[in-house]
Order: structure tokens, then sequence, then C-alpha cells
């Protein structure tokens, strides 16, 4: 497998590194463009992998393309590549809000095609991946970007319509634990803890419900209650976030972000 990279943002950069440690994929498989001579630069520095000089070369030589740009870019780059595309290509879109139809509008007609909505968790190899292809891309095909994604993280096939909603709770909602964590540490600076502890704290404690979640048969409102018993010190704490309605501003953030997602779908 040839696989080209177009953008080398946090999301690619995050893949490369995610699907190198996984050995899925080794430095001579993959291929970028990029408008930065640096990042260019970088990338062969930190992974190995070299880059074309335009988007139609790096079209002529990959089996899979994955375009990482910026949603209003998307029209630019389809009309630099669409006519050096091999019969056969997959081709992947990072772009948020950018529909299928919008894409299949500029490409050659049946050409194969997936948007996939990640998350930079993919460097460490635990990204939700969801993946919503479209019609001319075959099951054994699909099955096949399936497989890319297993390497980085765990993966959903779905709608168009509920990969948006999927990306606003996992790809913002990845944004959102990371400010709960920091919100942990600095409680622990707060109570007066030494700073060297409160990474390994708040990450851990994280780490501790999560498993607890997947591996046994405890759900999360369940670990809350299990933890939280009557005339201990943890409900009086719980009392404090049901007082600020910490859940009900969570649904919130993630309505937020997905209505964004949704204008970027409507312009």
């Amino acid at each position: 497998m040839k696989l080209g990279i177009i953008g080398f943002g946090h999301l690619a950069s995050a893949f490369t590194e995610g699907v190198l440690k996984s050995d899925y994929l080794n430095s001579e498989q993959i291929m970028i463009t990029s408008l930065t001579d640096k990042t260019k630069e970088d990338a062969l520095q930190k992974f190995g992998i070299a880059s074309y000089s335009t988007n139609s070369e790096l079209a002529t030589n990959s089996d899979y393309i994955i375009i990482s740009v910026k949603p209003h870019l998307y029209a630019d780059i389809i009309n630099e590549i669409k006519d050096s595309i091999k019969p056969n290509t997959i081709i992947l879109s990072f772009m948020a809000g950018t529909k299928l139809s919008q894409l299949e509008e500029l490409l050659p007609e049946n050409s194969k095609l997936a948007r996939v909505m990640p998350n930079i968790a993919m460097a460490v190899r635990e990204s939700l991946t969801t993946i919503c292809p479209n019609s001319a891309l075959t099951e054994p095909e699909i099955s096949e970007i399936s497989h890319l994604f297993n390497a980085v993280g765990k993966v959903i096939t779905t709608t168009e319509e509920n990969l948006e909603k999927i990306s606003a709770v996992s790809s913002s909602g990845l944004g959102f634990v990371g400010y709960l964590l920091n919100a942990f540490e600095m409680a622990s600076l707060d109570l007066g803890l030494p700073e060297k502890y409160k990474e390994l704290i708040s990450t851990q404690t994280f780490l501790g419900a999560v498993k607890t979640v997947q591996e046994t048969d405890i759900s999360s409102k369940q670990l809350s209650d299990k933890v939280a018993t009557k005339g201990g010190s943890t409900i009086e704490g719980l009392y404090v976030l049901m007082d600020h309605k910490v859940d009900e501003n969570i649904v919130k953030a993630v309505n937020a972000s997905f209505n964004k997602l949704s204008q970027l779908s409507k312009k």
C-alpha cells in the first residue's frame, strides 16, 4: 500500500505517529505534501517520511489519499488532483463538515471515497475513528479502511449524519476531557499537593474510571453511585457538581460542537 497525505497538521501527524508505532505501515509507504518546507523537514526528521513537491504528483503515486486540510480548501485540492488519481484509488477525507456529496461533485464519477473523523489520540493508538463510506466502496475495501484505522484505535462505521454527531462527542470531547483533567490538576495544587504529583493523580483517576467501565459490568452511573456513598466525602463533592449542573453543561458543550459542525456543512 502506498499512502499519500495532503496536509500535515495535527491530525495527519497523529495518524502517522500511531500507524508507524503499530507497524501496520512503514515510513517508506507514506508520502506527504505540505505548503511549508518546515513541515516537510519535520516529517522527515520525526517520522522518516519524504514528500512530493505537488499534490498531483502525490495522487499519481498513491493507492490511498488522505486529505487533511482546512475544509474551505477542499475544492482547490480536489481540482488539483482529480485528473491524476489512479483508478481504484481510495480517498479519505479528514475535513470536518465537508459532505461526501460536495467531494463527489468534483471528483471523477464513481470515485472511491470515505469521510473519516478521528482524533489526535491516534498518536497513542487510542482514537475513536468514525468512518462513512460512499456507495462506490466495496465491502472488502471498507473492511480494509477499518483495519487501517483499527491500527490507531477503535473504529465505528456509520452514516454521515451519525459521523458528525459522534465527532462532536469524541473528537471535540477529547478537548473537553483535557479541560477536565486540567481542572483536576488545579484541584490537586489547590490542596497544597506537590506539583510533581498533579498529572499522575488526574490521569490515573480518569484511567481507573475508564477501565472500570470498560472491563467490568459496572456502568458509569453505577460507578458514581458506588463511590458516592451516603454521608461520605464523595457525595459532598458531587453535590457541588450537581448544583452547578456540570452534566447538563457538558451536554450543552457537545451540542455546541455539533451545531458548529452542522454550520460548516451548510457553508
